[in-house]
């Protein structure tokens, strides 16, 4: 099964890093304020980003969002290699 990018980005909560970070902020959005959109829909970064400045966020937290992006397209990269017949 491929994640989603919320689910990709909940693998980091617990942790004590600024994607563990972003990653508890996006939980407690999905959570406790449903109103604000479904996480699960971001399948962009556009739409991360459009969320994100949406929601106030700081410089800091759209950095480390755009590098989580990243992470995350080499996550899809790798999952759909492996899902590929040979």
């Amino acid at each position: 099964m491929i994640l989603t990018f919320y689910e990709f980005m909940l693998r980091y909560r617990g942790r004590s890093s600024p994607r563990a970070h972003l990653a508890e902020d996006m939980f407690y959005a999905q959570t406790y304020c449903p109103k604000e959109g479904d996480l699960n829909l971001i399948d962009t970064k556009e739409k991360l980003l459009d969320y994100l400045f949406m929601q106030g966020a700081c410089d800091n937290c759209i950095e480390v969002a755009k590098r989580c992006w990243e992470s995350y397209r080499r996550y899809l990269k790798r999952a759909f290699d492996l899902s590929r017949p040979t």
